[in-house]
């Protein structure tokens, strides 16, 4: 296996080369709108305590006594809506599949 892969690096030789990154050229994603609704939980939670308490079915009393709490289960559920939604998940399926077939293939040409 190792002769059919000569030019390929090891694992610790890519980690190595990792570390020469400089930190500001590596790709970092902070998202500013959760990064918000967590450092002002308690005004979050009391604007949306309707949606809160209808999104978790607790009561208003017992989401004001964690605040910071649900506002964060209420990004964790917030950010993947979409898979959760299985409709959504089988039509986005459905368009790629779709995508493939109809797509042209460069090496088929030339065939």
């Amino acid at each position: 296996m190792r002769n059919k892969y000569k030019n390929q690096k090891s694992i610790e030789q890519q980690f190595a080369e990792a570390k020469l990154v400089p930190e500001k050229d590596k790709e970092n994603f902070f998202n500013h709108e959760e990064a918000n609704i967590l450092r002002n939980s308690k005004e979050f939670v009391k604007n949306n305590i309707d949606l809160l308490s209808k999104m978790f079915n607790k009561s208003k009393k017992e989401i004001l006594n964690n605040q910071d709490e649900y506002a964060y289960k209420y990004i964790q559920e917030t950010r993947n809506k979409e898979i959760y939604n299985k409709e959504f998940f089988m039509r986005y399926q459905e368009k790629l599949k779709e995508k493939i077939k109809n797509e042209k293939d460069p090496f088929k040409e030339r065939e």
